[in-house]
């Protein structure tokens, strides 16, 4: 009996500090601002705990990232009948892959080095991330139309024009997009109400890689950033000027 009881002192030790360690990072995990967010002609949709951006084209929509709804629900109900030409990823964690599968026909584009992130060959370099593509286990798919864009490219779709920008950092392939006048962060850096900064650490594969590759959007026009766990911001280049300036 007293055996029994040693253990569990040492585990509920073990708990109490693993959620101390945790707790500063946690708090760093961000809130999203609605399930559904509609403005600057772009409608986020919380598909599965991270936003998939819709953005109407001539003949259909484009999406910037898909989600982890497996089922999809709310993002297709969002998208009805309209086509889905193409997704654009930021990274390949699963939070924001998982829906790719809803969407066979369409062209999905991801940065440079991201595929094996993305089809379930490479592991991700954060631990934080790692351990949660362990207990989450999800589903490995490969999309039948898939291309990798060389950074800086512009990726032209049923007449709407994409900047494309490699951000190495989150993952190896991490990438933003421009369109009109919104930058895509993904989940490299995410809007705080009056400022940006960066997830928990451990979530990143090179955390130091982060500001001089988010620097480079510096070079285009963008106001407002639509990341995928926040939501929508406005003010935003100044935003990111002020975080690659301070960090």
């Amino acid at each position: 009996m007293k055996t029994k009881k040693k253990v569990w002192i040492i585990v509920g030790t073990l708990l109490i500090l693993t959620m101390a360690f945790m707790a500063p990072m946690m708090s760093r995990m961000p809130s999203p601002q609605a399930d559904r967010i509609d403005g600057n002609n772009i409608v986020g949709i919380d598909a599965g705990g991270s936003y998939s951006w819709v953005i109407p084209t001539k003949t259909g929509v484009v999406l910037v990232d898909a989600g982890w709804d497996n089922e999809g629900k709310a993002l297709k109900a969002e998208i009805g009948d309209r086509k889905v030409h193409a997704i654009l990823i930021t990274h390949g964690h699963f939070d924001h892959t998982g829906g790719l599968a809803l969407f066979p026909e369409a062209t999905v584009y991801i940065g440079p080095d991201e595929a094996p992130l993305l089809k379930g060959e490479a592991e991700a370099g954060g631990w934080m991330a790692r351990m949660s593509t362990t207990m989450m286990n999800p589903s490995a798919y490969t999309p039948a139309h898939l291309q990798e864009f060389k950074d800086g490219d512009v990726i032209e779709i049923d007449g709407e024009k994409f900047q494309a920008i490699h951000t190495r950092g989150h993952t190896k392939g991490s990438a933003m997009y421009i369109w009109n006048d919104v930058l895509f962060t993904g989940d490299t850096i995410v809007g705080r109400g009056d400022y940006v900064n960066e997830i928990p650490e451990p979530t990143y594969d090179d955390y130091d890689a982060v500001q001089s590759n988010v620097a480079k959007v510096l070079a285009f026009p963008f106001n407002h950033i639509a990341d995928g766990h926040v939501g929508l911001h406005t003010d935003a280049y100044r935003q990111v000027k002020s975080y690659i300036e301070g960090k």
